[in-house]
């Protein structure tokens, strides 16, 4: 066993330990098989790299940290005063993992306004808008932080979208036959999925908050 496959073993069981699962629970949690997990956790085998990347974002810790590569376990930068930057570079996919290309880091967030909101701070990303397409509620330029924990709406919310790397922001709403229409501000153009065709999107997620400059 490599010193690498070592530390991601015992990281990984870590992790399952202190969420009190069995590897059975925690397996499932992953959407993973248990032989898969089991082989990781006793370092008969590692994580690919893409697996790797969708256990650390399900785990809320850094993918960097799994493999020995850091001590830090947060997945975001806290300053002295508490304050996090949401600045995610990667995020998982439904291919494995990409590049958020727009990403942004101008703004820091006070860790007691995040929780203010109920957002958690580990599962928040920021990403600056490319087009213009939203000008009623967000223009080119403007700064949004996105919540991951919700991917679709109950009935009509603004969400990121993820494409070709690329972080856009939409509305989505929820039909009552359970299809999906994605459309913008700017025009009459506006797609309609199905439940299965919606799912196939990579959905950043709820947008929480847009800053705009004047």
């Amino acid at each position: 066993m490599s010193d690498t496959t070592e530390v991601i073993a015992e990281r990984l069981a870590t992790l399952r330990r202190e969420r009190g699962m069995t590897q059975d629970e925690i397996s499932r949690f992953l959407n993973i098989s248990r032989g898969r997990y089991a082989n990781w956790e006793t370092g008969l085998r590692s994580p690919k790299l893409d697996e790797l990347a969708s256990v650390a974002d399900k785990l809320g810790v850094p993918a960097g940290w799994i493999v020995g590569w850091t001590n830090e376990r947060s997945n975001v930068a806290i300053g002295g005063a508490g304050y996090v930057t949401t600045n995610r570079t990667s995020v998982p996919t439904k291919s494995g993992s990409s590049r958020i290309t727009n990403a942004a880091s101008s703004t820091a967030y006070s860790v007691s306004y995040l929780r203010h909101r109920d957002l958690d701070e580990t599962q928040c990303v920021s990403f600056t808008v490319c087009d213009d397409d939203m000008k009623e509620v967000c223009k080119r330029g403007d700064e949004i932080l996105v919540d991951r924990r919700i991917k679709a709406p109950g009935s009509r919310d603004l969400f990121g979208i993820l494409v070709d790397g690329q972080a856009w922001v939409r509305w989505i709403r929820r039909n009552l036959d359970n299809t999906f229409t994605v459309y913008t501000e700017a025009t009459d153009d506006e797609q309609t999925l199905t439940r299965e065709a919606f799912d196939e999107l990579d959905i950043l997620g709820r947008v929480a908050r847009i800053a705009s400059d004047r």
